[in-house]
């Protein structure tokens, strides 16, 4: 071979090696140079009251280009909607798709982190997030995300009050969201929450102990307890009852006690006398209490009495004060009862000579033929019963009677006789 031959041979050599390191170079300036960049997106801060749920990466799929990360998910259910965010690989892109659909895109920033946000109608929602390469194609995805989106709550209503409630147990209800919570506010200060049913009605027991205006606020709770809403603010006005006047202290004066009769037997005897009107009297019989009664509107008082022994008794009468205890005293009297075998009879009038239909001349609408009332006493006249006098006067017969111990035949009596009106 010649000398010419031998230095072309080595100049291809020469140039097959630099092709060969030039291309080695090329490759891997190629495979170091950095994705598309994109503007760093800042972490989305949650919003108060909001749910986070985050999803685990899935594994990395086989692939010839493993330079992307998989995206780690986070999502937050709030008012304003679903807000995502994560982490993927610095200066690359995600891209998110919900329920099957894709809703978009978002870079990923530097550092590292992505935020996407979007609206969503409440239920339950499949959530995808997928890292794309430069040319657009999946490379990587996280694993599916579930997340509910609730409904929207409404404010709450509060029914009627009532205008003529008095301070005390008070029961209030009105609507809201079913299955969500309110919170009602009395005066400024919580007094409790309510649950709402399935038919969208609450009810709340609680107690008002003061009488006044109150100011009552209902709001409706989210599910992290924070006010979602609220009814407008209504004036409950509670009204005391009319406090009861005692009755005014009865200091009463010094009752009196009739006459007593002197020709009284043993039995049933209708004592009687005055007293300040509306005083209880106390009627004590030889030391002991016989009974009470009440003086009446006209200053009289009567108590039938039974006493069974002849003799001489002794009668104090006393009125009692609103305690029961003796405020004052009429003075003692003393009540003679006599047996029927050493009692004197008393003399009786001579009893008028019938004349022909006299019984005829007891006409009931004949004023003249009948006594005449008194007051206190009825003055008998011709056609006169103790019956008549006990229905004109509307007195008890028997009240009757016994305050007339003097008539030893309560079915005679005559002309001219004083009956004895007890009470009056």
């Amino acid at each position: 071979m010649s000398t010419s031959e031998r230095r072309f041979q080595a100049y291809d050599i020469f140039k097959l090696i630099v092709t060969i390191i030039l291309i080695i170079l090329i490759l891997w300036q190629w495979r170091t140079l950095p994705g598309p960049s994109s503007a760093a997106s800042p972490s989305p801060t949650p919003p108060s009251g909001a749910t986070v749920i985050a999803a685990e990466p899935s594994a990395v799929p086989a692939t010839d280009r493993p330079t992307l990360a998989v995206p780690v998910v986070e999502a937050v259910v709030g008012a304003e909607g679903v807000a995502l965010s994560g982490t993927g690989t610095p200066n690359s892109r995600v891209q998110i798709t919900l329920d099957g659909q894709v809703v978009g895109q978002a870079d990923v920033d530097a550092n590292g982190r992505w935020t996407f946000s979007f609206d969503a109608a409440p239920g339950e929602h499949t959530i995808l997030v997928q890292a794309l390469e430069a040319a657009g194609g999946a490379a990587a995805a996280a694993s599916p995300l579930t997340l509910t989106v609730p409904a929207p709550i409404d404010a709450p209503t509060l029914d009627a009050l009532p205008t003529d409630a008095a301070p005390g147990a008070l029961t209030l209800s009105g609507t809201g969201t079913p299955r969500t919570t309110v919170q009602i506010v009395i005066d400024g200060r919580v007094a409790g929450q309510a649950a709402i049913g399935a038919n969208g009605r609450w009810s709340f027991a609680t107690e008002v102990p003061t009488a006044g205006a109150h100011t009552l606020l209902v709001n409706a709770l989210d599910d992290a307890g924070q006010v979602a809403a609220s009814a407008p603010p209504a004036t409950l006005q509670l009204t005391a009852p009319p406090t009861s006047t005692p009755a005014p202290a009865v200091t009463p004066a010094a009752p009196t006690l009739d006459t007593l009769p002197t020709d009284g037997a043993p039995g049933t005897l209708a004592l009687s006398g005055s007293g300040t009107p509306g005083a209880t009297i106390q009627i004590v019989i030889d030391g002991q209490v016989a009974g009470q009664t009440r003086v009446g509107a006209d200053g009289r008082w009567l108590f039938p009495v039974e006493i069974a022994a002849a003799g001489e008794h002794t009668v104090q009468v006393n009125a009692l004060d609103n305690a029961g205890q003796v405020a004052a005293s009429a003075p003692p009297a003393t009540l003679q009862l006599a047996t029927a075998s050493t009692s004197t009879p008393t003399p009786r009038p001579p009893a008028p000579t019938a004349r022909p239909g006299a019984a005829s001349d007891c006409n009931p609408n004949d004023p003249a033929a009948y006594g005449e009332d008194l007051g206190q006493v009825w003055r008998v006249d011709r056609c006169d019963t103790l019956s008549y006098i006990a229905r004109r006067t509307g007195i008890d017969l028997n009240l009757l009677i016994a305050a007339n111990p003097q008539i030893q035949n309560p079915d005679l009596i005559f002309p001219g006789q004083t009956v004895t009106l007890p009470g009056r």
